[in-house]
C-alpha cells in the first residue's frame, strides 16, 4: 500500500519525512494489506483516536525507516446543533463550513482530453437525479469516456439504477438480493437514445466499493466496456442505516440485510471485481505524481495521454483548515 498523503500538507508525518510514494509496511507491528486496512482505520479514527502510531515505511529507492507520528485530534461539540446568538440570529457557521468543505472534497470533476474524450472523476453515487442528469448530459455526446471510480464509496440504489441505465440501450438487470426477505432486483433503466453510445473504460481500485463495484462488474458482464485498475473492495452487501439517540448523543448503525447476486449468479462480497487489466501506479509514479492507470485507459481508447499530464488533470484539493496551519 503506497501513501497518497491524503492527510494533507503540514502534517506531523510530513514533517518527520513521510512522502508521497513511500510504502507503508507496518503500523504498530502489523503488516499492511487490504484485509486489515478497515480495522486499522476503526482503531485509529474511532476507538483510539490520538494514539501515536509507530510505522515502518519504505521509500521508492528501497530504503526502510521508522517513524512515530503524532495525529491531529480536534475536539468538537458533542452534538452539532443550531444555536441562537445574542442578536437573535441562528449561528450556522460551523455547519456551513463543514458542508462546503465536504462538498468540495467529494465533488465530481470533468476534464476533456482532445475533442472526443472526457474523463469523469466520480467519487460517489450519493447524489440527486437532477444533478446526475446534468452530469450525464455533459458527456453523452462524447465519442469516448473514462469513468474514474477509484476511491468511489458507492451510493444509493435508486441512483445506481438511473446511472447505469445511461450506458445501455435497453433495460438490464444489475443484481438480485439474497436474504431473509424477498426483495426487488436492481435494474438499469435505459435512457434509449438519450444515453451514452460511445466507448467506455472504467477505472477501479481497492477502495472502489458498493454501488460502484456493482456497476463495474455489470460493465464486464454485459461487455459494455473495459475495466482496469486494481481488485475492488468487495463490500456489496445491502445495508440499512438505523439511527438512534441516547440522551443528547445520537448514533447510527449500518446493518447488512441481504447479499447481492450478479447476473452470472455470483456474489462480489469479500471477492471484489477483478479488472480486465490489472494496472497500478508504482511507488515511483506516486512520488512523481504520475497517473499511468489513467494514461493506459486513454491508450485503450486510442488517445495519447502522457502519465505526467494525466497526473495533473485532477489535483488534490486540500481542506481549507489544513492550508491555514
Amino acid at each position: 500500500m503506497e501513501t497518497r498523503n491524503w492527510r494533507g500538507p503540514f502534517s506531523d508525518a510530513e514533517k518527520k519525512g513521510l512522502k508521497v510514494g513511500d510504502e507503508i509496511l507496518r503500523v504498530n507491528g502489523y503488516p499492511i494489506n487490504r484485509t486489515i486496512i478497515w480495522k486499522l482505520s476503526l482503531i485509529n479514527y474511532v476507538m483510539r483516536p490520538g494514539t501515536t502510531p509507530h510505522i515502518i515505511v519504505q521509500s521508492p529507492d528501497g530504503q526502510q525507516r521508522e517513524l512515530d507520528t503524532l495525529p491531529k485530534v480536534t475536539q468538537n461539540q458533542q452534538v452539532l446543533r443550531y444555536e441562537t446568538s445574542s442578536n437573535g440570529r441562528i449561528d450556522t457557521r460551523n455547519l456551513i463550513n463543514w458542508v462546503v468543505d465536504e462538498a468540495r472534497w467529494r465533488r465530481h470533476r470533468f476534464q476533456d482530453v482532445g475533442d472526443d474524450l472526457t474523463v469523469w472523476q466520480c467519487p460517489h453515487l450519493d447524489i440527486d437525479e437532477t444533478t446526475l442528469n446534468g452530469f450525464l448530459g455533459a458527456v453523452k455526446k462524447k465519442k469516448s469516456l473514462i469513468l474514474d471510480l477509484r476511491y468511489n464509496i458507492g451510493g444509493r440504489e435508486e441512483i445506481l439504477e438511473w446511472f447505469a441505465g445511461f450506458f445501455f440501450d435497453q433495460d438490464k438487470k444489475i443484481c438480485d438480493f439474497k436474504g431473509r426477505k424477498e426483495r426487488k432486483s436492481l435494474t438499469a433503466h435505459s435512457r434509449g437514445e438519450n444515453g451514452f453510445k460511445g466507448e467506455l473504460v472504467v477505472l477501479v481500485d481497492s477502495m472502489t466499493g458498493g454501488a460502484a463495484e456493482l456497476f463495474a462488474r455489470m460493465v464486464q458482464l454485459e461487455k459494455r466496456g473495459k475495466v482496469i485498475g486494481d481488485l475492488t473492495a468487495g463490500t456489496t452487501m445491502k445495508a440499512t442505516l438505523h439511527r438512534f439517540e441516547l440522551g443528547e448523543n445520537p448514533f447510527a448503525a449500518s446493518i447488512s440485510e441481504a447479499e447481492t447476486i450478479m447476473s452470472d449468479g455470483k456474489s462480489l462480497e469479500r471477492v471484489g471485481v477483478t479488472p480486465d487489466e490489472l494496472s497500478l501506479p508504482t511507488a515511483q509514479d506516486l512520488a512523481a505524481f504520475r497517473d499511468p492507470v489513467l494514461a493506459r485507459a486513454a491508450e485503450l481508447l486510442s488517445v495519447k495521454l502522457d502519465p505526467v499530464k494525466a497526473g495533473t488533470l485532477f489535483p488534490i484539493e486540500w481542506f481549507k483548515d489544513l492550508l491555514k496551519e
